[in-house]
């Protein structure tokens, strides 16, 4: 049998579907991520 993962990385999370090849949905996972922004550098 085969089946279709999809992957969506987003700003603060990621999101992960198992799908088999008549649409029906197996599988999913979702993972929060902090989200990284520089801080101007001290002078």
């Amino acid at each position: 049998m085969n089946y279709i993962l999809g992957i969506d990385l987003g700003t603060s999370g990621s999101k992960a579907m198992i799908v088999d090849r008549t649409g029906k949905v197996l599988s999913t996972a979702t993972v929060a991520h902090e989200v990284l922004t520089p801080r101007p550098a001290k002078r």
